[in-house]
């Protein structure tokens, strides 16, 4: 009756009452997560309604209702501490691996996006990789708070995992052009990193940054077989009939000076 006549104030009153005497934790629970519900649409009370549903979790740590609410309410009010902790809670909550994995990348991406915590993101990203060791998503998300941790070896060695577990090839290309980064930048180790370039354009030749970056490395190493290669996969992927025309004259003069290979300079 209260909530037909939308008297809020009275309906919170009679189920408070009703909580009071409830026997049941079903009972007590489903109470709360109403309550809660008032709280939020009606009064916008939101500690209220987080500490109701905190409440209700407490009862029955399984309530996938309570927890999903709870979840957006300290998303909405900003609280990132309480909401990683929340998503932990949830992970463990979970009946399927699939949803305990999700929930700790989920936590995970608050302590790395929200906090600034790499360090307890690699944690929880470690714990989801145990449970889901081939899952190519929590295994790019690893190595990504990894490397904002300052641990580029372990990040390297998580690319390759993360390359090996993906079918796709454009996303395998993407996990070597990452590893590869790593290999070149910061652990110097020039010749990893070609030979991942190399694998990474054969499987999407359309990475044409990476060809333009591995045609500068084997010319400044003096492989030229090499930056012929890397250059005619740029011209396979040229943006226009300008740039072509540029790479191809860059091809050609690579072809006559340094290749010797004066009918393919032609041709070019």
């Amino acid at each position: 009756i209260y909530a037909d006549a939308s008297q809020w104030s009275e309906l919170v009153w009679v189920l408070e009452q009703k909580l009071e005497i409830a026997s049941s934790s079903r009972n007590r629970v489903a109470l709360l997560i109403r309550l809660a519900q008032i709280e939020t649409e009606e009064f916008v009370k939101l500690d209220e309604a987080i500490e109701r549903l905190s409440k209700a979790i407490e009862i029955e740590p399984r309530n996938t209702r309570a927890h999903e609410r709870l979840i957006e309410l300290l998303r909405r009010q900003q609280k990132w501490n309480e909401l990683a902790e929340a998503l932990e809670r949830f992970a463990m909550a979970e009946r399927t691996e699939e949803q305990q994995v999700r929930r700790l990348a989920e936590a995970a991406a608050v302590q790395r996006d929200e906090l600034s915590l790499p360090a307890e993101a690699v944690a929880l990203l470690r714990r989801a990789s145990k449970i889901a060791p081939n899952d190519p998503v929590v295994l790019g998300m690893l190595a990504e708070a990894l490397v904002a941790s300052t641990e580029p070896a372990q990040a390297f060695d998580v690319y390759l995992q993360q390359a090996e577990a993906t079918a796709e090839p454009k996303d395998k290309a993407a996990a070597y052009v990452a590893a590869a980064t790593l290999a070149r930048d910061t652990l110097l180790r020039r010749k990893e990193a070609l030979e991942l370039l190399e694998q990474a354009i054969a499987l999407d030749p359309s990475l044409s940054a990476a060809a333009s970056s591995l045609r500068a490395d084997r010319m400044a190493e003096g492989d030229w077989d090499g930056a012929a290669r890397a250059l005619e996969a740029e011209i396979a992927q040229a943006a226009g009939p300008n740039q072509r025309g540029q790479l191809l004259l860059d091809l050609g003069k690579l072809y006559r000076k340094q290749l010797r290979r004066d009918n393919d300079a032609l041709l070019a």
